[in-house]
């Protein structure tokens, strides 16, 4: 299976949308991604040499050899003399091989024990978060929904720490941060689902990340020190035909913060929130799953009951 562009982003790019059915969005996004992820676990355990593949075994093990071989020698031919090429080139391809030999053991053992500590001896994220939050959570909304109804879906399924998830010096000036030597801020908004209920109602999740690292170097070695915030965020928009509408301002919902708006004459909004003071990068699909859930099972049972 070779996965198409719009596939291969929502894998690996930041900030991907897309809006379809939960049926298309599984079969044509969660599950051509994770069967990827298991072809390429099944190619590696098949081959011969791991994740070098022949072909990269027959470049390290027999190509770059004679290269350097050759580039050995005629340094050597140039700079020795001639009586002495036979030699020249008996003793250079002894000592080519055995150095070049172990090296390339070497090679092979350090690419297959990178494959295997990815790969099989943990999840890829991106792999988590799909198998774990997205899929599931989509097919427990999509359960009270109408037929063919869509959802929308936005993903960085990026871990923190990467690259492309580091915000500029005036974008932490803009989040109130003070600039310092040595310091990193990561920011990510790992996904953001809405859908429309079968009721009317408007569901919305999202889950934003922000993660603060500061690097303290000095003359006794060097300090590093870490702290995020998680923030969970469900908003449901609910027509007041539909419920009757609760009383505006503050409110706990299960232990959940919450706050109720009125939004017009026709709808009121309740915004939830579940914010924790962190000091990783490290997160729990199988809970941010769990808590959305019982954001929404909270709402609809104050509603019920009100």
């Amino acid at each position: 299976m070779t996965l198409t562009k719009e596939q291969i982003s929502f894998r690996d790019y930041k900030d991907f949308s897309v809006e379809d059915t939960f049926t298309n969005l599984k079969n044509n996004y969660f599950q051509p991604v994770i069967e990827e992820e298991k072809k390429i676990i099944e190619e590696y355990h098949k081959g011969l040499f791991g994740k070098l593949g022949c072909g990269g075994a027959v470049a390290y093990g027999c190509i770059t050899p004679f290269i350097a071989m050759g580039i050995v020698s005629l340094i050597l031919l140039k700079i020795l003399p001639q009586n002495t090429n036979g030699s020249i080139i008996l003793n250079t391809t002894i000592w080519t091989l055995l150095i070049t030999i172990p090296e390339y053991f070497f090679i092979v053992w350090l690419n297959n024990d990178s494959f295997e500590e990815q790969h099989c001896k943990s999840t890829p994220f991106n792999i988590r978060i799909i198998k774990d939050l997205l899929l599931p959570l989509s097919a427990v909304v999509s359960q009270d929904q109408k037929d063919e109804s869509n959802i929308t879906l936005k993903t960085s399924l990026l871990p923190l720490t990467n690259s492309k998830n580091k915000l500029s010096g005036s974008q932490i000036k803009e989040m109130g941060k003070q600039l310092k030597s040595g310091l990193s801020v990561y920011e990510n908004d790992l996904f953001d689902l809405s859908a429309v209920m079968a009721d009317g109602t408007k569901v919305n999740f999202g889950f934003n990340q922000v993660l603060s690292e500061v690097y303290v170097y000095k003359k006794r070695g060097s300090k590093h020190k870490v702290k995020g915030k998680n923030t969970l965020k469900g908003v449901f928009v609910i027509s007041t035909k539909t419920y009757k509408p609760l009383s505006q301002g503050d409110l706990k919902i299960d232990g959940f913060l919450a706050n109720v708006v009125l939004v017009g004459d026709k709808n009121q909004k309740i915004v939830v929130k579940d914010v924790s003071e962190v000091s990783s990068s490290d997160i729990d699909p199988v809970q941010i799953r769990e808590r959305c859930i019982d954001m929404m099972a909270s709402v609809y049972s104050l509603l019920e009951a009100n």
